[in-house]
């Protein structure tokens, strides 16, 4: 049989479904480079946070969905056809949830009518009922404050304003601990600081990782 991966000297059987871990935070949050380093050394696959097209080039072109529905559509499409013991996500709909809530609750930023919140959150729940998205088993929030991100990532205001926004920045991240706190109160999610050293964020989420897939493996063996 397959092992997943060896951490600390043990393996972790392939047992039952795959296990998805995603990795969420704002703009600078390092949420990129930590899912390459893990998908790399844990040879694990990864779902980048565009499967199409990359950055801006989509609004180009007309869609008949919006572009992030369609995304995290499309992500969950890819992951579903790996036979893989556990995928990573760069990102996934908790952040197009978590968009669509900082936008109706920034002042001064006006969304697009298809991106408001109640459409989104209608939009998530139906993907489940119709198993278009399934809920992670984990997700790991790379925590950092608003400032930091705009000084970390100042070119993230040019692919959307509203990342320019502190306002925003911090209702985003206020969302993420909203939602699964009410909405998807059953997923592990874990804070880490994002402002520690990357080689301390890059143990700490490999140790949560290992500890989501035993889990996974003992309930599916149970």
């Amino acid at each position: 049989m397959r092992l997943l991966f060896m951490i600390d000297g043990s393996s972790i059987d392939p047992i039952g479904s795959t296990v998805r871990v995603v990795i969420e935070g704002l703009p600078g949050a390092g949420k990129t480079e930590l899912a390459k380093q893990l998908a790399a050394s844990l040879k694990l696959p990864l779902i980048p946070e565009f499967v199409v097209f990359e950055g801006d080039l989509w609004k180009q072109f007309e869609l008949k969905k919006p572009f992030y529905r369609a995304n995290d559509e499309l992500k969950e499409s890819v992951a579903s056809y790996l036979e893989e013991p556990l995928v990573i996500f760069d990102r996934h709909y908790p952040g197009t949830l978590a968009f669509a809530h900082a936008l109706d609750a920034t002042p001064g930023i006006e969304p697009p009518d298809a991106e408001n919140y109640e459409s989104e959150l209608q939009w998530y729940r139906q993907c489940l009922r119709d198993h278009r998205l399934s809920t992670p088993d984990c997700v790991l929030i790379l925590d950092i404050d608003p400032l930091t991100s705009l000084r970390r990532q100042p070119r993230a205001k040019a692919f959307d304003p509203a990342f320019g926004n502190v306002e925003f920045l911090n209702a985003l991240r206020t969302y993420y601990r909203s939602f699964y706190a009410t909405i998807e109160s059953n997923v592990q999610m874990h804070w880490i600081d994002a402002s520690d050293a990357t080689s301390s964020i890059y143990m700490r989420a490999r140790d949560i990782i290992g500890a989501a897939a035993g889990k996974k493996s003992n309930v599916s063996e149970s």
